[in-house]
């Protein structure tokens, strides 16, 4: 792996339209994860689904066809987009026990050898009764997010070994298709079974004589913190069963992602984590001094990249999954290499990014204007001449105004009445749950002064003061 940072599937949910291919859009955002750093890039596949009978964010998540060749042919290129950044596309592949919905997937997915533009699929379709399930099952939710949220709040399931069988070939037969298509890593969540080790250590088994060594195969795993309130307990592990775990699955699994108990812990902010202080750290640390011959990687509130240096250089962890931290800045990978960590723009950990439950269906991102409008914003030219800018106001606005203009070669002025930067957002200080946002304000302060912005304090702007200076353009940013 190129470094030791790696995206997990956070694709945010309104990325492409109607499209049942990867969409413009959807390898777009592949490509720019990889350019950005994301050593792997693990790909947000659901399948078989039939969109106008989902309702609100499910309605909005991309759907594939995958038994057409010409959607197979897009998700080739969807991979070369990540490879050829020397990054590794990712695979999830959920598992459905008997009696929950069945993740998306064709319903007759081929064996290896499937697959239009790099496989030798016979002319006529993928042969019959390859994977179970397909059209019409596990309607209301997408496959792998509804398999996963049905395995989480279901107690560990008794199965035969037929049924340990056969899923474990259906896991096999996903994996063999999405390496036919370029995909070196599996991400495979071990379904909520009884004895979850003595599966895994089949499953991984199967797949790795199936797809090679060579194959990765990354586990998500969640991890139960007795500080943390969740209705996930059921199929969590105790830290005690994730070190005996790590050590069982040595030589079949690679990575360990560790995730904590309890959505919002998920997916942490201000509120429920203190700063360089992410959840998942102290299982992950503990996995990796217990000498499991593995790749514990914590996931969840490593925003901050000095941080993370950090953590990996004093030997805590071995390696980070991140989703956020790859959105808030797509220049993520360009300041780590260089060395510029207070660079890098924070992510405020206010989860826009996972798609709004309202018109306009559109992704965003609270602190980079460039989600969700990528072929607006590489439409616009770059400056064919330096320009003279005031921009009145420093708040998050105008701050953000202000680096913007400076950033494309421009003379700014930034006018602010108080003695203070930052407008409405200086309450932060005041606040320590609202630590994310400070950390914005600062890097936003911070930024205009490295920039050579002219800060103008305690000198609210008239119109004859701004006429005098014969500005080429005014930005006027003063709030409410």
């Amino acid at each position: 792996l190129k470094n030791r940072m790696y995206s997990t599937a956070a694709v945010p949910h309104n990325l492409q339209g109607g499209e049942i291919f990867p969409a413009e859009p959807s390898r777009y955002y592949a490509a720019i994860l990889a350019k950005n750093g994301a050593s792997i890039v693990t790909c947000r596949i659901i399948t078989n689904r039939v969109r106008k009978d989902l309702g609100g964010d499910s309605a909005h998540m991309v759907i594939y066809d995958l038994e057409d060749y010409g959607v197979q042919n897009y998700l080739d290129q969807l991979v070369e987009g990540i490879r050829c950044y020397g990054s590794k596309a990712a695979c999830p592949i959920e598992l459905t026990l008997p009696g929950q919905s069945m993740p998306g997937m064709p319903s007759s997915m081929a064996m290896p050898g499937a697959g239009g533009a790099r496989g030798d699929m016979p002319v006529g379709g993928p042969p019959e009764g390859g994977m179970p399930g397909g059209e019409g099952q596990g309607r209301g939710m997408p496959g792998d997010i509804g398999s996963i949220m049905a395995s989480l709040s279901s107690p560990p399931q008794e199965i035969s070994a037929e049924v340990s069988q056969e899923l474990i070939e259906t896991a096999v037969t996903k994996a063999k298709f999405y390496q036919t298509h370029g995909f070196e890593v599996a991400s495979l969540r071990i379904p909520n079974v009884k004895d979850r080790v003595k599966f895994g250590i089949e499953l991984y088994s199967a797949i790795k004589k199936a797809c090679g060594q060579d194959f990765l195969i990354e586990s998500p795993i969640t991890v139960i913190d007795p500080s943390v309130k969740s209705s996930e307990t059921s199929s969590a592990y105790t830290l005690d069963e994730a070190v005996a775990l790590a050590k069982s699955w040595e030589g079949l699994a690679d990575i360990l992602q560790i995730r904590v108990s309890g959505g919002t812990a998920n997916h942490p902010d201000g509120y429920n984590q203190e700063k360089n202080k992410p959840l998942p750290l102290r299982f992950a640390q503990a996995i990796k001094e217990s000498g499991a011959k593995i790749i514990a990687a914590p996931n969840g509130g490593f925003n901050n990249l000095d941080f993370n240096e950090e953590c990996i250089a004093t030997g805590k962890i071995d390696m980070i999954a991140m989703g956020r931290p790859f959105i808030a800045d797509w220049e993520y990978a360009k300041k780590a290499y260089e060395g510029r960590g207070e660079d890098t723009v924070p992510c405020i950990m206010c989860n826009k990014c996972h798609g709004s439950q309202s018109a306009p269906w559109i992704s965003i991102c609270s602190v980079n204007p460039r989600m969700g409008i990528d072929s607006a914003v590489r439409a616009i030219d770059s400056p064919s001449a330096i320009k003279k800018v005031a921009v009145i106001g420093g708040g998050p606005a105008g701050l953000r105004a202000a680096v913007t203009a400076a950033e494309r070669g421009h003379n700014v002025t930034l006018y602010e009445k108080n003695d203070f930067l930052g407008g409405q957002a200086v309450h932060a200080d005041y606040s320590p749950f609202k630590w994310p946002l400070k950390d914005f304000k600062d890097y936003l302060i911070r930024q205009a002064k490295r920039l050579g912005v002219e800060i103008l304090l305690k000198t609210p702007a008239t119109p004859d003061m701004i006429k005098a200076k014969g500005y080429d353009a005014i930005l006027v940013a003063i709030g409410s």
